[in-house]
C-alpha cells in the first residue's frame, strides 16, 4: 500500500533515487547510533575519576598518596610545604 502511494506521488522515475536516498539515510542513522552506543558503553567502563580537591595541602597529599601506590613507598617522607596557620 505504502509502495502504490509512492509510486503515484513520485512517479516512477524518481522512485529509484528516492529509494536509494531512503536507504542511505538509514545507513547513516545506524552507523550514528552504533557510534553513539560504542561511546557511551566505554565512558561507562572507564573508572570513574575523584573530584580534585581545592585545597593545595590536599592536593599533595593526594598527589602523593597517587605516586606511592603507582611507584610504591618511598625511604624518606617527601617534604611538606610549611603550615601558614601557625604564623601570627
Amino acid at each position: 500500500m505504502i509502495l502504490a502511494v509512492a509510486l503515484i506521488v513520485m512517479g516512477p522515475r524518481r522512485l529509484p533515487d528516492a529509494g536509494k536516498q531512503l536507504g542511505r539515510a538509514l545507513r547513516e542513522f545506524r552507523r550514528a547510533t552504533n557510534e553513539l552506543r560504542y561511546n557511551l558503553e566505554e565512558a561507562a567502563a572507564e573508572p570513574r575519576r575523584r573530584p580534585v580537591a581545592d585545597d593545595p595541602d590536599t592536593q599533595s597529599k593526594e598527589v602523593t598518596r597517587t605516586a606511592q601506590s603507582a611507584i610504591g613507598p618511598t625511604e624518606a617522607p617527601l617534604a611538606t610545604p610549611p603550615d601558614d596557620s601557625k604564623t601570627p
